[in-house]
């Protein structure tokens, strides 16, 4: 059995595998994507269909925080991962760590005010450049504050400020992709450099590394689906 199960990172919705979800579906793919109840109330916790890890493909794709997010089962027993600007700790180890918990705490403090509705407008341009924003993505500015479940945007922000997060609950033999954008806004260089080092220390196989420029934190579909397809033609 071939499976696939998707976290989208923090502010955003399943919206944006939309794209992606109908590719491998044509490929006979079960396809479940995991959603944190943001907008609309929409909540879902997917866990595997086939529970035997031998000769079944298992494989999750997960931005940003939804690596942090995601089911650790659903990890542990994943046979593939592949991770989109993803990292083991949000707040850098670098001089720009200040600046940085500066930054979140305004993000913060703007979560708790009517002003939520523009801190997601302006975080999901910003993810998306030096790219335009993909039609998919268009609903999430058109709703109200009554639409967001802000609970449960903050429960998930605060995780940010986490750090020496543990990492160690994919399986040793999981074979990884990890996509770094080069002009991505959002996350620091340095934290998915960390990242990568210590899954480097920890994987029986190093991760594959495949950094993309012209690209923000949020990849546009058509480049994540073309690099998604390529990796698992060699990996399968």
């Amino acid at each position: 059995m071939k499976e696939i199960i998707t976290q989208h990172g923090w502010c955003l919705n399943a919206n944006m595998w939309i794209n992606l979800k109908n590719e491998f579906i044509k490929k006979n793919f079960s396809w479940q994507d995991n959603e944190r109840g943001y907008f609309y109330g929409e909540y879902k916790d997917s866990k595997w269909k086939e529970n035997s890890i031998e000769n079944n493909l298992k494989i999750v794709i997960c931005h940003s925080l939804g690596t942090q997010l995601i089911n650790k089962n659903v990890l542990k027993k994943a046979s593939h991962a592949v991770l989109i600007n993803s990292f083991f700790n949000f707040i850098p180890t670098n001089n720009r760590r200040d600046l940085i918990i500066r930054t979140l705490n305004k993000m913060e403090r703007k979560i708790k005010t009517k002003e939520l509705k523009y801190l997601i407008k302006e975080f999901i341009e910003r993810s998306f450049l030096p790219n335009k924003l993909e039609s998919n993505y268009e609903e999430l500015f058109e709703i109200n504050n009554t639409e967001v479940n802000s609970n449960f945007l903050l429960n998930d922000f605060k995780k940010l400020y986490i750090e020496e997060q543990s990492f160690d609950f994919f399986s040793k033999d999981c074979k990884m992709l990890i996509i770094k954008s080069t002009q991505d806004l959002i996350l620091e260089a340095n934290s998915i450099d960390n990242l990568i080092l210590f899954l480097n220390k920890v994987q029986s196989k190093k991760p594959k590394v495949i950094e993309i420029s012209r690209q923000g934190h949020i990849v546009t579909e058509s480049v994540i689906c073309k690099i998604i397809k390529k990796w698992l033609d060699t990996e399968i």
